[in-house]
């Protein structure tokens, strides 16, 4: 299981970081028992485990041991009778992840004939894996085979616990969620501020935690292995993370230039007020990778891809045509002459579509020529649209000539994105007459 594969590779990290040589079985006695279960408020839940199951007053009583101790003793016996004993098979229950014990269960799609040998140390990484993985909003939740990223969720831990003892019926076993939290926005420096509802953690945006992998990974393609565990389990695979792309996103606000920014450059600020239109699950599904394609923000088909209709960049709009004029940009890799060119085109738009007589001049009429341009299918409408419009305006011949130049001679795939920054910045300079 690809828990126990990152609990093993986080424990070789750990061990080399703080000179021990703990196995999986020792750092799960030393490390996680005490923090994650040692107390009545419990740091993860793993389904029909010993931790899971309360033992009767009696069997308490006899054992001589506190509740914590007797399930911890419960756990120790069955992960002895798979690893070493051999005469129980694995499931769910002790090798997080894993399938039920049993073809008829939800979760028993792993289920198999052939008997595997699985060492106690691959079943207690299991459960040092699963407290590594970071559950974001859509409760999708992610590995990442990353020895920083692994530290900082490590180092949320206590983070965690703390947190949860003075808030009065705050509900625990919530590391997954807590672990996304912490990935986005942990910070040891500052007191933790995540988000609660009715008492439970709160997912927390995917596309935040994507950012915050850029501080670690930002030139590199990682991968991740997505999952969510539950009645039933269900596995996404692995998927790359194309970080670079993500970075490319953040450094197009850099390059947005007379526009709607106004000044505002904080990049958590930025990453906060993004809104992707796709989910996690939908990226996956679609895409089977993340990158830019992925990252496409909200209402940007209803903005620049519907039927053309006049709309003003207003203080409610506003974080929404920012995202999508920022995608747009990186879209076409953050190239400032096509924005300079698609703004220039537009402002002899808006120049045509005013009326010339003392009485009606400043006001601004729907044009024919610039619906044409904007619902252009292709680049053979589009041209001709643009022909069109400098039949009416000769006097925008050298912007026409240079539009027409680089829609022919842009990548095809990215034609529609320039069209679409042209549209952008003549919804930005309407927006901006008095």
């Amino acid at each position: 299981m690809y828990t126990s594969y990152i609990g093993l590779k986080f424990l070789e990290f750990y061990n080399r970081k703080t000179a021990n040589n703990y196995s999986a079985a020792e750092f799960f006695d030393k490390e996680m028992f005490p923090l994650f279960f040692d107390d009545a408020k419990h740091l993860m839940h793993v389904a029909n485990s010993p931790f899971f199951q309360s033992p009767s007053e009696k069997d308490l009583k006899q054992s001589g041991h506190s509740k914590a101790v007797y399930q911890y003793q419960n756990l120790k016996r069955k992960i002895n009778l798979v690893a070493e004993a051999q005469t129980e098979n694995a499931d769910a229950s002790i090798y997080v992840g894993f399938a039920a014990n049993g073809f008829d269960q939800t979760t028993a799609g792993q289920v198999s004939s052939l008997k595997m040998q699985i060492s106690s140390d691959e079943l207690y990484a299991s459960w040092i894996g699963n407290a590594l993985a970071a559950r974001v909003e859509g409760s999708q939740c992610l590995l990442l085979d990353s020895e920083p990223v692994l530290w900082h969720l490590y180092e949320g831990w206590q983070v965690y616990r703390n947190f949860m003892k003075p808030v009065n019926g705050m509900e625990g076993r919530q590391i997954e969620t807590w672990n996304g939290f912490w990935l986005a926005k942990g910070d040891k420096t500052k007191a933790p501020s995540p988000p609660l509802k009715n008492g439970k953690l709160d997912t927390y945006p995917w596309i935040e935690v994507l950012a915050r992998l850029l501080e670690w990974h930002g030139g590199e393609v990682l991968p991740a292995y997505i999952f969510s565990l539950g009645q039933t389990n269900t596995t996404y695979g692995f998927i790359n993370l194309h970080l670079p792309q993500v970075k490319r996103l953040g450094d197009a606000r850099f390059a947005v230039k007379k526009s709607i920014l106004s000044g505002e450059e904080d990049e958590a600020l930025f990453w906060e007020h993004y809104k992707p239109e796709f989910s996690l699950r939908e990226v996956v599904s679609r895409f089977g990778e993340l990158g830019l394609r992925g990252l496409k923000p909200s209402d940007y088909g209803k903005m620049m891809e519907d039927s053309f209709s006049q709309v003003k960049i207003t203080d409610k709009n506003r974080n929404t045509f920012l995202n999508i004029q920022t995608w747009i940009i990186a879209m076409l890799n953050n190239k400032s002459d096509l924005q300079k060119l698609a703004a220039d085109l537009a402002a002899e738009l808006v120049a045509s579509e005013t009326s010339g007589n003392a009485k009606d001049r400043g006001k601004t009429s729907d044009s024919a020529e610039t619906k044409a341009l904007f619902e252009a299918k292709g680049l053979t409408t589009f041209l001709t649209a643009l022909t069109n419009f400098l039949e009416k305006k000769s006097s925008a011949a050298a912007v026409c000539r240079a539009v027409a130049d680089q829609s022919i001679r842009i990548p095809g795939e990215q034609f529609p994105f320039f069209k679409a920054l042209i549209r952008f910045e003549y919804v930005f300079a309407k927006s901006t007459i008095k």
